[in-house]
């Protein structure tokens, strides 16, 4: 029972410290992190350099993966300078790895101390500290896993269930191989080296089955990352793709010298370990696999733009990802503000085409049936709104100019409108067919859709001539509309007099969703301000 509850914390602690020091520093992965990213890969010493750096933060690249992928899909990071990041990130949880074969009690009870004391004064609660307070928190408990995961192994250490599991490991390298690829198929490859190497460190396990269960843990890995990684857009694919198909060289590498030094051929990896760390088999388990994130290094070196074709070859480019794709933002981050606001308002008006197409699916007419379902244009003019976004704090953080400070804040005010109006015109669709099954109701849904589709398909023509005299009448068909939106209603329900509960609840709802997106799009257009005796338009910061 002791064995078992102290598994059981040290799993605990273990999975909770990764989950706080990864979030903490997702956290801190803000706008000055991606500056710094920027500036610093250029070159690729810079790039190595960057990813060896904050691989131990981000721990394996679980935080700094989706930073460089968002860059990139932004056009804000060339594809190339990405993996290399990333590569060289990889062997960021090696010197996790190292606290497993030391004593690290007293360095645990530091770090738990000072997050401890930060929680104390209330610093957790402030704005610049806080994010730095859960970090901290999380890496004293990731650490206090390390050593309730190595007092388990002692614990362990000449039980029958271990005997029997080890016996069975060393039956052949490709009963272990089976063993850690069942494990690495439901749990992290960092936690199974943890796991692995703290079994070593109290002696309960050999140096080669070890290598063979980590070879296993890390080919199930790859293979649950290649499922899930379907739901990626191109360039978080191609990334991902790069580095399952570097890791996996990296790791039939191993395993073919591994089967050498089973096979009794030689010792090409007892022999390179043994020469760092002579009595140390824990330590030669970290040093195996620090040689491991170099060989996958060196193999990305050799062969990283030959990878990254590969890699493209394989992503399967969804419909979300041709939708979201831009058409007029640049291919090479750009540092001029002058043209950029032009591109972005070229951008975002390709997000109005999506919701009328939304809206088509409401209606009965075979002819205007569109080409993708609503969740697919939803989630691609989120994921488009997302990539403009990114694109403008870019060049915010690239330009000197102080007055496209204030027009990229309004233009990512707009974007972020867009959005939420994505998700309002969604809604306006599932309550239309909710709606449109009940009796009664059939012809209230197709004029609100009508007219929902006629204002923002008038709205997208004018923002697209820019035509001061076309922006002030839309202005005006999106004004406030409250009255005539309850005047319906009341209209409709005196009409309806057979309409149950339901029927009230669904036109209420319609009516609601339909309210609020011209309220929207009220707010995307510009402000008609009058200047003399024509009239122009300035961004509304309503």
């Amino acid at each position: 029972m002791t064995v078992f509850i102290t598994l059981i914390g040290g799993f605990g602690a273990l999975f909770m410290g990764i989950k706080l020091l990864t979030a903490g520093a997702k956290e801190m992965v803000g706008h000055r992190f991606r500056r710094v990213l920027r500036h610093l890969t250029r070159s690729y010493p810079y790039a190595a350099l960057f990813g060896l750096a904050t691989g131990p933060l981000t721990l394996k690249t679980s935080v700094l993966f989706y930073t460089v992928t968002g860059m990139v899909s932004a056009r804000a990071l060339s594809l190339r300078r990405g993996a290399d990041v990333i590569v060289w990130a990889n062997i960021g949880g090696s010197p996790v790895m190292f606290l497993v074969a030391v004593d690290s009690r007293l360095l645990d009870m530091a770090v738990l101390g000072v997050a401890g004391a930060m929680y104390l004064f209330d610093l957790h609660r402030r704005e610049r500290t806080r994010h730095l307070a859960q970090a901290a928190l999380g890496a004293g408990l990731l650490i206090l896993g390390i050593n309730l995961m190595q007092e388990a192994a002692g614990l362990m250490k000449g039980t029958a269930l271990l005997d029997a599991s080890l016996q069975l490991a060393t039956v052949s390298p490709l009963v272990a191989v089976a063993i850690g690829l069942a494990f690495g198929l439901v749990m992290p490859a960092l936690v199974i080296a943890i796991v692995a190497v703290s079994l070593v460190a109290a002696g309960a396990m050999e140096f080669l089955t070890t290598g063979f269960l980590l070879v296993g843990g890390i080919v199930g890995n790859l293979s649950r990352t290649l499922v899930y990684m379907r739901r990626f857009e191109r360039a978080t694919q191609t990334l991902a793709y790069f580095n399952v198909v570097n890791q996996f060289a990296a790791t039939v590498l191993v395993a073919g010298l591994l089967a050498v030094e089973q096979a009794g051929a030689g010792r090409p990896v007892t022999g390179i370990t043994e020469w760092f760390a002579p009595h140390d088999l824990a330590a030669q388990c970290v040093i195996l696999l620090v040689l491991w994130e170099l060989a996958s290094i060196g193999i990305a070196l050799a062969f990283r733009d030959r990878g990254l074709m590969l890699a493209g070859r394989l992503v399967r480019v969804s419909k979300i990802d041709r939708l979201s794709t831009p058409r007029y933002l640049p291919a090479e981050p750009t540092s001029d503000s002058e043209t950029a606001p032009i591109l972005v308002e070229k951008e975002m008006i390709r997000l109005l085409p999506h919701l009328c197409a939304m809206i088509e699916s409401v209606g009965t007419d075979p002819t205007r049936s569109p080409a993708h379902g609503p969740a697919v244009l939803h989630d691609a003019n989120l994921a488009l709104a997302s990539r403009i976004e990114t694109f403008i704090q870019e060049i915010q953080d690239r330009s000197q100019s102080r007055s496209f400070l204030i027009d990229g804040s309004l233009l990512k005010w707009r974007v972020r409108i867009a959005a939420e109006l994505t998700g309002t015109v969604t809604a306006f669709v599932a309550a239309a067919g909710q709606a449109g099954r009940i009796r009664g109701l059939e012809a209230s849904v197709e004029a609100m859709a009508e007219s929902l589709h006629f204002l923002i398909d008038s709205t997208a023509e004018a923002l697209e001539s820019e035509d001061p005299q076309d922006l002030a009448t839309a202005y005006t068909l999106t004004g406030d509309r409250t009255d005539l939106i309850q005047r319906t209603r009341e209209r409709l329900v005196r009409d309806l007099t057979g309409l149950d509960r339901d029927g009230h609840q669904a036109l209420f709802e319609l009516s609601s969703r339909f309210e609020r997106a011209v309220w929207l799009l009220h707010r995307l257009l510009p402000q008609p301000r009058p200047t003399g005796p024509a009239s122009t338009l300035t961004a509304s910061t309503a």
